[in-house]
């Protein structure tokens, strides 16, 4: 299936869904205990790095950290920024700066055959720069026409983006990550449904973990019916005929079996 970007554009956020992504993320227990942050030499900043495996016939796990920052470094008028990278099948799921650490959510793919890894790099910087008065803008996000699978975007760059996804028609809620710098982040563990109607809320986020206004993305995915691209609606591949037996008949088009049409999944904005 080929894939396409195009734009899909928000508004703001109901209420309701801000109340329950705010309880989401407080209802989140703090680890008891901090992780250490060593200062790298010759700059202002504090780093520090985890390597986390699951391992065959282990399931999705998720773990929590709570980067303490150094009771020598927590000086008036002194401020904080972030930035985090990860490898491998590793996402981050929550991320926001306490008064004196920096907490972090992630999750790992389990696996039934293979070994998975994936490791969290994090960095504080210490500035004496306020942060903007403004928070940044609400994102408007572009997504990958591969609907039961999708990936998102934005369309302007930007530091972080957090995404949360709901199931409109049971209510459930589905998916959370934290989208890092340009690179697109892609649903996980759980397939989107033809005939599923989903809620996808959306914050930015700025290098001081400040994040804007919410707005949502209602969207639908339906089937639509289309010619087969191999094909050309022939049903047969044509391409593989013997033409020195003309009494053999063509063979079916692999694509669409003989169709000449075959079933794409297609996003379908909606308005709540």
């Amino acid at each position: 299936m080929s894939c396409s970007f195009r734009p899909f554009k928000g508004s703001p956020v109901s209420p309701a869904f801000m109340i329950v992504g705010m309880l989401l993320f407080s209802m989140v227990p703090a680890p008891s205990r901090g992780e250490p942050i060593h200062p790298l030499a010759g700059s202002s900043l504090y780093g520090a790095k985890k390597e986390l495996v699951r391992r065959p016939g282990q399931t999705s796990h998720t773990w929590q950290f709570r980067f303490e920052i150094p009771e020598d470094a927590q000086l008036e008028n002194t401020y904080w920024t972030r930035m985090f990278r990860t490898t491998g099948r590793l996402t981050v799921v929550e991320e926001a700066f306490g008064r004196d650490a920096y907490f972090v959510r992630v999750r790992l793919l389990g696996t039934t055959s293979e070994l998975r890894q994936g490791t969290l790099n994090v960095w504080l910087q210490r500035s004496e720069r306020k942060p903007p008065q403004r928070r940044p803008a609400a994102p408007q996000l572009c997504f990958v026409d591969c609907p039961c699978e999708p990936e998102f975007e934005w369309e302007k760059p930007c530091e972080t983006l957090a995404l949360s996804l709901y199931d409109r028609l049971s209510g459930d809620f589905l998916w959370q990550g934290v989208l890092n710098k340009a690179q697109p982040i892609k649903l996980s563990e759980k397939a989107l449904q033809v005939g599923g109607r989903y809620l996808l809320i959306a914050s930015q986020g700025d290098s001081w973990g400040r994040y804007s206004m919410p707005t949502n993305l209602a969207f639908r995915i339906d089937q639509t019916t289309e010619v087969c691209p191999l094909c050309k609606g022939d049903g047969v591949a044509w391409g593989d005929r013997d033409d020195s037996l003309p009494s053999e008949k063509p063979p079916v088009c692999p694509g669409c079996q003989g169709h000449g049409h075959v079933l794409k999944d297609k996003f379908v904005q909606e308005r709540l």
